[in-house]
């Protein structure tokens, strides 16, 4: 899922006025962590303008640079304090606007970051004199040659980011950029608060919900005797698309979901492409996904279409088989005169095939994956092939009881923190992510910070009788964000600005998706679950059965992946004018997915990623190639082999992004990287 760059500190540093005296924000003590929490609007307001009047200091500070009689690095140091300062401010608002339970405090963090950010475009994208200072700093390294390969590569992206934003381009090009970026940062909030925001759901009887457990009702609101409200947060909507027996409560489920924030969004969406595709022409693109794409691992559109080209060829049999396995196996869910399902019986299609053909009761295998034992489970896991020691402590004084606290430290040092968001609520971000509120660095002159990230999930709360009991897909999810929060804790590069999951996007998501490989392995699965009332792992026939069920859809995931991937590049792609709803339904019929196309469904409006990822949502998939050519590799070394898991942290997540993606793999498996292991593992060869 979604993961957040670098967050806020800034006021856990005093008075930062003072250009190149500046510490970078660390946090010491759980006061610390307490203090980076704002408990009214009037607090909000004080900090961004605090943070505003010190921003705006430290870059003519900077401007007035004597850059001849500083050292390359000390220049490139304070450049990554200023930078990382506002970014920390932006990214802490936007973070805690995502969790905060009150409505006039979520307003007012949404309105600090989005004043922010205004004012980051406009210091920083709009400063041909930044960009003239770095021209200089890169004329003298060129004589002098006195930078290390990670801080040469640190300014060479930091000049060719200033070249692709445009800040060597004329005063009035300038302007006109701007303008559009202040107004897409705007529609960027709009998109998402519409999605937070939204509380949709519908009203089914009880008897609108045969197969639902009762664990699940017993969980739910009920507006009236015999009713129950279900909601569209992720627990509910998933564990009744699954379970439930009557067609037509899934039918009017799926169209509550797929219809949040419709229709506003649609209309908001539409402008943003407009926007986007006339942004990437004044800065001399093709296309906005031509813009963003140069800076990524796989560089121009073509290529991420030949990629998932590639792929579709691999899944197509494979999606056939399983759509007739389902018509075989599941007579109760319609078929159309054309061979395709329901959208809304996806889901419940692929669940009851694994009950039937494999004996996997989803809900037996919940009470295997208590939350509480599961963290526990991961704690082993990363103490013993990383060599960390986490430890869960209480972190009162923040937005909601709910929230834990991971330390993460070994024998002689604390690397970093992690709180825990792990519950819904009303109007809290309703999908999982990981985001970095402090960073860890370690600098060129021995300067260390310890770190701080968060994780934000939406998992079944506990109820009276039982403790929250994960899906085998939320522990999925927990493994996949975990594996961005390590990342950040443990990428310790010399600048914040490279530091943890500050990577290029089509690679970020491979330390989250390599670590959800590791669910596969009995091994693994032995110690990281335990029965909520006898303690007992899960039995090991059931292990051989997950094992032999996870082939069961990986077409059909394939294919959704490519689908959304390709909607993703389609609403980027040259021209400004989109019908998303046309284009929706084109792509999806060119793909031939294995469900019809539902004309009252506009899922695009509660597509996230379309804002947060633009064009890039293919590096879900071309990541996910990579992680599993390098779990391939973790396997051979031994999965819980103390030497290999130095060797990843080493190889990998220390690098963070001070080093090229493409660099980091070849160096790491020894040779070019290749989609063999990735095929074999989803069971396509």
């Amino acid at each position: 899922m979604k993961r957040w760059a670098v967050a806020v500190g800034v006021w856990v540093i005093a008075g930062y006025h003072v250009m190149g005296a500046a510490e970078y924000p660390s946090v010491g003590s759980l006061q610390d962590i307490q203090s980076l929490y704002l408990k009214s609007s009037q607090a909000i307001n004080a900090k961004k303008q605090e943070v505003k009047g010190a921003f705006y200091k430290n870059i003519e500070d900077f401007l007035h640079l004597p850059m001849h009689k500083m050292k390359s690095q000390r220049v490139l140091q304070t450049w990554d304090e200023t930078l990382a300062h506002i970014e920390h401010a932006m990214n802490v608002f936007q973070l805690v606007s995502m969790v905060e339970p009150d409505d006039v405090l979520r307003k007012s963090y949404q309105e600090a970051f989005q004043e922010l950010q205004q004012d980051y475009i406009t210091k920083i994208t709009d400063s041909p004199e930044l960009y003239q200072k770095f021209v200089e700093l890169k004329e003298k390294e060129q004589k002098r040659k006195t930078l290390s390969k990670e801080e040469l590569y640190y300014l060479t992206n930091l000049m060719e980011e200033m070249e692709i934003e445009g800040l060597h381009l004329s005063q009035e090009k300038r302007a006109h950029i701007k303008t559009l970026k202040v107004e897409l940062s705007r529609l960027s909030q709009e998109f998402a608060n519409n999605i937070q925001e939204d509380q949709s759901g519908v009203v089914a009887e009880k008897g609108a919900l045969r197969g639902v457990s009762e664990k699940i009702l017993g969980s739910l609101a009920s507006p009236e005797e015999g009713s129950y409200r279900l909601t569209c947060d992720y627990p509910t909507y998933f564990s009744v698309m699954g379970s439930c027996h009557e067609e037509k409560t899934r039918q009017r489920l799926y169209r509550a979901f797929h219809n949040r924030a419709y229709p506003q969004n649609v209309a908001v969406l539409e402008q943003m492409i407009a926007k986007r595709d006339e942004l990437a022409k004044a800065l001399g693109f093709t296309s906005f996904a031509h813009y963003q794409l140069s800076r990524e691992m796989v560089k121009e559109p073509a290529k991420a279409e030949q990629f998932l080209a590639k792929m579709l060829a691999e899944v197509t049999s494979k999606q056939q088989g399983e759509l007739e396995e389902i018509k075989a196996i599941v007579p109760s869910v319609k078929v159309t005169e054309e061979g395709k399902l329901a959208p809304w019986d996806a889901l419940y299609a692929e669940q009851q095939v694994k009950e039937l053909r494999y004996s996997l009761n989803q809900e037996q295998i919940k009470e295997y994956f208590p939350l509480e034992k599961t963290i526990a489970g991961l704690v082993w896991l990363f103490e013993n092939f990383l060599g960390l020691k986490m430890t869960l402590l209480p972190m009162p004084g923040l937005w909601h009881e709910d929230v834990q606290l991971v330390k993460i430290a070994d024998t002689s040092h604390v690397y970093g923190y992690i709180l825990l968001d792990l519950f819904p609520r009303p109007s809290k971000y309703s999908h999982a992510c990981h985001g970095t509120i402090v960073a860890g660095i370690e600098s060129f002159d021995k300067k260390s910070t310890t770190s701080l990230g968060i994780v934000i999930a939406n998992f079944p709360k506990p109820t009276d009788k039982t403790p929250s009991l994960l899906s085998f897909s939320d522990v999925k999810t927990f493994f996949h964000e975990l594996g961005h929060a390590i990342h950040a804790v443990m990428g310790r590069t010399q600048f914040v600005m490279t530091s943890g999951t500050h990577v290029k996007v089509d690679f970020v998501e491979l330390p989250s998706q390599m670590l959800e490989e590791w669910l596969y392995e009995p091994e693994i699965l032995r110690k990281v679950s335990s029965h909520y009332v006898h303690g007992h792992p899960l039995p090991d026939e059931w292990i051989a059965k997950i094992q032999q069920a996870r082939f069961q859809a990986t077409g059909q995931f394939v294919s959704r992946q490519c689908f959304l991937s390709k909607l993703s590049l389609a609403c980027f792609a040259p021209g400004a004018d989109k019908d998303t709803n046309a284009l929706t339904r084109s792509l999806h019929e060119a793909i031939q997915m294995p469900y019809f196309y539902d004309g009252e469904a506009h899922f695009q409006a509660s597509f996230g990623h379309l804002d947060e990822y633009g064009a890039r949502y293919y590096g879900y998939l071309w990541s996910r190639v990579f992680a599993a050519d390098v779990f391939e590799q973790i396997k051979k070394e031994g999965l819980l082999n103390p030497k290999a898991g130095k060797r990843y942290l080493k190889e990998i997540l220390s690098k963070g992004g001070s080093q090229d993606p493409w660099e980091l793999l070849r160096s790491y498996l020894g040779r070019e990287p290749t989609q063999t292991a990735f095929l074999k593992m989803y069971g396509f060869k």
